[in-house]
């Protein structure tokens, strides 16, 4: 298939096509930068969920060392990178992660995490010193049941002690993310209403990612059918609550479950380092053979200005065929990259499906 950008005027591209036209064009001029950067700073975890898409359990001996992460966030720095955001694995569990979190502030960035929140009471000194702004607790069951998904007994209690440490020592945005399970979700609109009351500030509802240790966990189209609703329902309570990207453009529900519009900044405006230095296109992929390039090897930027072809011009060429005729794609742009390269991406039917029973 054609690229719409090569066959339309530039006064005929959506929206979404005309600011990724802008963007790339900027891009090629080495004229803008990453505006967002995940770090997968190390693979090491406290915990062994089921459902983890990273597979996390121990540090690779070869991750990247604090040398190594303070030249990543000088040049993320110099290319003018707003925000940095570290995963895992457990970033906490890194010994480093405060000294770099700190030289990224240095440079101008501002900096988050994602934790499974079992040891930030341990770490909240370091947490307020650097002065982090964005925080993101992984809750996936109510109580009892998050205890189980964890296998650590007090794992639940330890995740909303850290909601309220969070918001005593200062950090602006509190986050909490739920991937939907099939055995949790009764217990979404309990932990929510318990969320809610601990000062956070958004809660972001997952599919599952079908990478790591939940290969073989990918949500049915029934469950996606259900996640949506349970979104809308809860929206409608006025928490806020959205949809995650993973389940791309939604049609009539776009800004319904979300307070944006879906659009896949994978090579345009974001990218993921790996622990090992391996930088990829999107920050949920675990495909190491798809990178871009190595920051051990070649400079950052010439890896952000001259790679993440497969995001950029070529995307339309790589879209399956029942895309092509699609009513939405010149605003979904095929959707969730990582989505598509695991099987199913296109929940269209599903979207339209709770728009009629609910708009």
């Amino acid at each position: 298939m054609a690229n719409p950008l090569d066959r339309l005027d530039e006064q005929h591209l959506s929206p979404a096509e005309a600011y990724v036209d802008e963007r790339l064009k900027r891009i090629e001029a080495g004229k803008l930068g990453p505006e967002y950067v995940q770090w997968l700073c190390s693979h090491k975890c406290n915990f062994r969920c089921s459902h983890c898409g990273t597979g996390a359990a121990e540090a690779d001996p070869n991750e990247m060392n604090t040398k190594e992460a303070f030249k990543l966030v000088e040049d993320l720095g110099a290319m003018g990178t707003k925000l940095l955001s570290l995963t895992g694995g457990e970033p906490i569990v890194r010994d480093d992660v405060f000294q770099v979190l700190k030289h990224a502030k240095d440079q101008g960035i501002h900096v988050g995490f994602v934790t499974n929140g079992y040891a930030v009471e341990e770490v909240a000194d370091q947490i307020a010193k650097v002065e982090v702004d964005s925080v993101l607790v992984s809750i996936d069951g109510f109580q009892e049941h998050h205890n189980e998904i964890r296998g650590m007994p007090d794992s639940y209690q330890r995740a909303i002690k850290a909601l309220d440490i969070l918001e005593d020592i200062g950090v602006t945005a509190r986050g909490v993310s739920a991937v939907f399970l099939s055995s949790n979700e009764k217990d979404i609109p309990k932990i929510v209403e318990d969320v809610m009351s601990h000062g956070v500030t958004r809660m972001r509802i997952q599919a599952v990612v079908p990478e790591g240790r939940a290969k073989k966990m990918e949500n049915t189209k029934e469950e996606i059918y259900r996640m949506l609703k349970l979104i809308m329902e809860l929206r409608a309570e006025g928490y806020p609550i959205e949809a995650c990207e993973g389940l791309g453009y939604l049609g009539p529900l776009e800004k319904k479950v979300r307070p944006y519009n879906f659009l896949c900044g994978c090579g345009y405006t974001t990218f993921t380092v790996n622990d090992l230095g391996l930088v990829q296109g999107c920050p949920a992929i675990d495909f190491p053979e798809l990178n871009e390039g190595n920051i051990r090897e070649r400079p950052l930027k010439d890896i952000w200005m001259n790679s993440f072809g497969r995001f950029r011009r070529t995307l339309y060429e790589d879209l399956p065929e029942k895309c092509h005729d699609c009513e939405y794609l010149s605003m979904c742009r095929g959707g969730c990259w990582l989505h598509r390269v695991n099987g199913e991406h296109c929940f269209i039917d599903e979207a339209k499906r709770v728009a009629e029973e609910m708009l």
